[in-house]
């Protein structure tokens, strides 16, 4: 369709305007569409003796062919595949994930890799992250800690900000400014703080109840090294394996009220530590 719409365009005008959007793809991920023209790009598009019916059409051409948000998201993460991966082939991680029991293909790999392939699956990240020996969120906001992540369509914040809003560590809450006579957008924002803090909930209890149970078993393994050498000691630890044993009690409770909440009793001083990690 392109090509035909390029019909009656003077060569130089076809010949500028094919580097432009090879330079815009190149360096900024994007094909150039109306006020997005990198500075020189306005210029030389300024100087093509175009008509503006023609200028127009390639203007529209620009804005439809523009990577959406999802292409983008596929694109950084096969570009973190593609690090990681380093020197071992596309066929090794395919045999992996094969080894797993959910199969990517060589040449679905090298499609995520090479930006053919415009999307990617929840279950491919985990078994390609699992693969590669990396958590999924660092392939889905590979540029840690500091660099540039889109969230959702428009919404940008760092990777390590974005990771934590993803494993719900961080709530993406608005910021509100302190005012007398809030309006109708303060009210709405106060509101969405208060919904995004109920639903945290779950998780952010649930993570209590893994940090609990580490410091259990971290404080009931001290005391038996120390019960011989350091017996002074132990009055105090017991205490905290005390406060530590009433606070899991009481995220239990917490939990077992949440709907759809699952939650599975056991005995903290007991349990291999490897469980709650």
């Amino acid at each position: 369709m392109r090509q035909r719409f390029l019909r009656g365009v003077p060569a130089v005008g076809q010949l500028l305007w094919r580097r432009i959007r090879a330079w815009c793809r190149h360096w900024f991920g994007l094909l150039p569409a109306g006020d997005h023209l990198p500075q020189f790009e306005i210029i030389l598009w300024e100087i093509i003796p175009l008509s503006s019916i023609q200028r127009n059409i390639l203007i529209y051409c620009g804005i439809m062919t523009q990577k959406t948000w999802e292409a983008r998201q596929a694109e950084a993460i096969g570009r973190a595949i593609k690090e990681l991966r380093g020197k071992r082939s596309a066929q090794w991680l395919s045999d992996q994930t094969t080894a797993l029991g959910y199969a990517v293909s060589r040449s679905t790999i090298t499609d995520i890799e090479n930006r053919r392939r415009k999307y990617i699956s929840t279950a491919e990240l985990s078994v390609i992250a699992w693969a590669l020996g990396v958590p999924p969120v660092q392939l889905l906001f590979p540029a840690l800690p500091d660099g540039d992540a889109e969230i959702v369509p428009g919404v940008h914040t760092t990777a390590i900000r974005a990771a934590t809003w993803f494993s719900g560590e961080t709530l993406m809450r608005p910021v509100l400014e302190s005012t007398d006579e809030p309006d109708e957008q303060w009210k709405a924002d106060a509101a969405r703080i208060m919904e995004l803090e109920e639903r945290a909930e779950l998780i952010l209890l649930s993570r209590r109840r893994i940090e609990l149970n580490q410091r259990l078993h971290t404080v009931a393994s001290t005391i038996a090294q120390l019960s011989d050498s350091a017996p002074d000691a132990i009055p105090s630890m017991l205490e905290s394996l005390t406060r530590a044993k009433v606070e899991l009690g009481q995220v239990e409770g917490e939990l077992l009220q949440i709907p759809g909440a699952v939650v599975v009793a056991t005995d903290a001083t007991t349990m291999n530590p490897n469980q709650s990690r």
